[in-house]
């Protein structure tokens, strides 16, 4: 599965790097780097960076710890070093989920999205537009809050001053 970076400061090494790679940490809405022992030696290689938004990248691994879930990421493009050598990116994302143990994994995944998504999402988003699929949630971060909220149970629309969006079962619907 393909998906695509939605927030920028991810720390990324060298794919073939065999050192350890510097973890990015995401918590309550902010990206950090990983301190203390792990970080100070870390993998340095000189090629390192952040992967930009819209980046599209693999999960490779995933590890649930006991308050975090890490995603292990390679980018999906090649990148020509100066030397010629081609290389992907590597990259360890540990998504801070206090309470982890009685989240739903619906809960877990709309955590989760916030930083990597479904490349159609992540371009919607970025883009301020709405898609049949979208959660609520993904359609608040492209167009902001609404202005109304009318709860139906399994039918939700949401209306702002130029539109009304759809929602059935948690999914965008239809658009007027």
């Amino acid at each position: 599965m393909i998906l695509a970076v939605r927030l920028p400061g991810i720390y990324a090494d060298v794919a073939n790097t065999q050192d350890s790679i510097v973890n990015t940490n995401f918590a309550n809405g902010q990206v950090s780097q990983g301190t203390g022992f792990a970080a100070a030696f870390g993998s340095n290689t000189g090629h390192s960076r952040t992967l930009n938004p819209n980046e599209k990248v693999y999960i490779t691994d995933v590890l649930v710890k006991r308050d975090a879930v890490q995603l292990d990421l390679l980018t999906v493009d090649v990148t020509t070093l100066a030397d010629g050598e081609g290389t992907r990116y590597r990259a360890e994302l540990n998504v801070k989920l206090p309470g982890l143990d009685t989240m739903t994994p619906d809960d877990v995944k709309k955590s989760i999205e916030t930083v990597v998504a479904d490349p159609a999402v992540a371009s919607a988003v970025q883009s301020k537009t709405v898609k049949v699929g979208m959660s609520p949630d993904e359609v608040k971060q492209s167009l902001g809050n609404p202005d109304k909220i009318v709860d139906l149970g399994a039918k939700q629309v949401f209306i702002y001053k130029d539109m009304k969006i759809i929602f059935i079962d948690g999914k965008v619907s239809d658009v007027q």
